[in-house]
């Protein structure tokens, strides 16, 4: 059981590095949002240091630093009881390397350390601890690293009250080919060839965009398809609302899927793809097929699409399953990672 129960513990001087953070999107970004709200709503003195700039004013509850210089980096690593690093990034976690004991470095992707200018971090993998984000991703990890899944935006994500179609569905990712979004095209298309029609709703940007309008207008399916651009925040959650199938065909391996769990949060059954940590982060709330199988891809559509709406009968596997990515939960057992790493009772 986690304990989140930190308040008669003195806060602690928590340093969070995120190279890629607001305005930048993506699930590395939001991830390294809701820890930090959370740690700070759990009473702890955060900083999160990132390379992403911006010109509005940062309205967080907790101190961010942007693009520091050397100086100013050394001096929050002085301050930090403990430094949380999202990914195994030198950029700005090189000074880690004099304090890898209170260092905690959580892997977002698979560790892959073969070339050789890889030598500085393996030195800062070897003294930090080390949390992976799905079990898959533990697999490519030397040693035994803990599994804290990521959590979502839970005041977001959610269940809203409007009107939900039948059978349509809606793919969420950035287009570029590892997404898979030109395998989902060619699996409509298939069933298009055996006159079966499902609308669906692109939503993201990116390289491939007029190679997916291309695919599109050349398959048939202007009629059926639309491309929704960027969209983010409350109007993700209520147009994912509106959908009965999220759609992640991505053609790699994922090493988790933020975006299947806010999908299952509001309500839509989830197709994914087998290889990499999307099962784990879908579970009982959808299916998974093989990698890039256009065939398999169809044949799941088809089912999901063909079912009548289940969201308040799945209610309760649905809710069981979220438990599990629930911010409060994923920053208590980060800190209890971090008390039991300082020597601090909890």
């Amino acid at each position: 059981m986690v304990n989140n129960s930190h308040a008669c513990i003195r806060p602690l001087r928590i340093l969070m590095l995120a190279v890629p953070f607001y305005p930048m999107t993506g699930g590395l970004e939001t991830v390294a949002a809701v820890l930090a709200d959370e740690m700070s709503a759990l009473g702890q003195d955060v900083t999160l240091v990132t390379l992403a700039d911006t010109e509005a004013a940062d309205r967080r509850p907790y101190k961010i630093i942007r693009r520091p210089s050397v100086l100013t980096l050394l001096w929050q690593f002085l301050q930090a009881d403990c430094v949380l690093i999202h990914g195994i990034t030198l950029h700005l976690g090189w000074p880690a390397l004099f304090r890898t004991s209170s260092t905690v470095i959580i892997h977002h992707g698979f560790c892959i350390l073969e070339q050789p200018l890889n030598f500085m971090r393996r030195l800062l993998l070897r003294g930090a601890t080390n949390v992976v984000i799905s079990k898959a991703v533990g697999t490519s990890v030397t040693g035994d690293a803990p599994c804290i899944y990521n959590p979502y935006e839970s005041s977001i994500f959610r269940i809203r009250p409007v009107k939900r179609v039948p059978g349509s569905l809606i793919f969420v990712g950035r287009l570029v080919p590892e997404k898979g979004a030109l395998v989902l095209i060619e699996a409509l298309a298939h069933l298009k060839k055996r006159g079966l029609a499902y609308p669906l709703t692109v939503v993201g940007e990116g390289p491939c965009r007029d190679e997916i309008m291309a695919a599109v207008k050349a398959h048939g399916l202007t009629d059926h398809i639309s491309l929704a651009g960027r969209v983010t925040g409350d109007s993700l959650a209520e147009l994912m609302n509106r959908h009965h199938v999220a759609v992640i065909p991505s053609f790699w391996a994922e090493p988790f899927g933020v975006v299947a769990v806010e999908a299952i949060a509001c309500g839509c059954e989830v197709i994914g793809t087998s290889d990499g940590g999307l099962p784990e982060a879908i579970g009982p709330c959808g299916v998974t097929v093989p990698n890039g199988n256009v065939e398999a891809l169809a044949a799941a559509i088809e089912n999901l699409a063909a079912q009548p709406l289940r969201v308040e009968e799945q209610e309760e596997i649905r809710e069981a399953h979220l438990q599990q990515f629930q911010p409060a939960r994923v920053a208590g057992s980060y800190l209890n990672l971090i008390h039991r790493m300082l020597g601090l009772s909890a």
